[in-house]
């Protein structure tokens, strides 16, 4: 017995040697397209069907190829003081789920230690913590696909304290050599 695929199919199967009457065994077809769009294939199988040496049977495959799904982040980078805030904005493609999940440095929508995003949809609003600077730092933002975790983008925050200095006089007077 042999087992073929074509084109952008491939099969694994439990099938060892021969099968005997009233006996099954199991064939998984897996479609991994190449390009986009319509892609057709054939599964044959060559055995000894009802004691014919040689006979063939064949099914016919399809499937469609699909873009990847991508994801974009703006802006890349930005910096901000303790409790700034900055709005970013994503885009998703070629995902028929185009929900996303949105993290600062591993937090989902993050905390007041890291940073928090607010908003909906495509955008989200970047708020520092108000005390201390996020660790790490730069925070990364990250936006992720619902549909496929692994298609994501990155964008790093670093958030700067700022010290109020204020000189007391303000101004002074001397005369030369005292």
């Amino acid at each position: 017995t042999s087992i073929v695929t074509t084109a952008n199919f491939s099969q694994t199967n439990n099938c060892a040697g021969s099968v005997a009457a009233h006996s099954s065994c199991t064939l998984n077809v897996k479609f991994s397209p190449t390009t986009t769009g319509a892609r057709s294939g054939s599964l044959t199988i060559t055995d000894d069907n009802h004691g014919v040496s040689g006979s063939t049977q064949t099914v016919t495959l399809s499937g469609t190829g699909l873009a990847a799904i991508a994801v974009t982040l703006s802006p890349a980078s930005a910096s901000l003081a303790l409790s700034g805030t900055h709005l970013f904005t994503a885009t998703i493609t070629n995902a028929t789920n185009t929900a996303l999940n949105w993290y600062v440095n591993g937090v989902l929508n993050g905390n007041a230690s890291q940073g928090t995003l607010t908003g909906s949809g495509l955008t989200r609003t970047f708020k520092a913590p108000t005390v201390n600077v996020p660790a790490p730092n730069p925070a990364v933002i990250k936006v992720a696909s619902v549909a496929d975790p692994t298609k994501f983008k990155t964008a790093n925050v670093t958030v700067t304290t700022t010290i109020a200095l204020t000189l007391s006089p303000s101004s002074s007077s001397r005369a030369l050599g005292s």
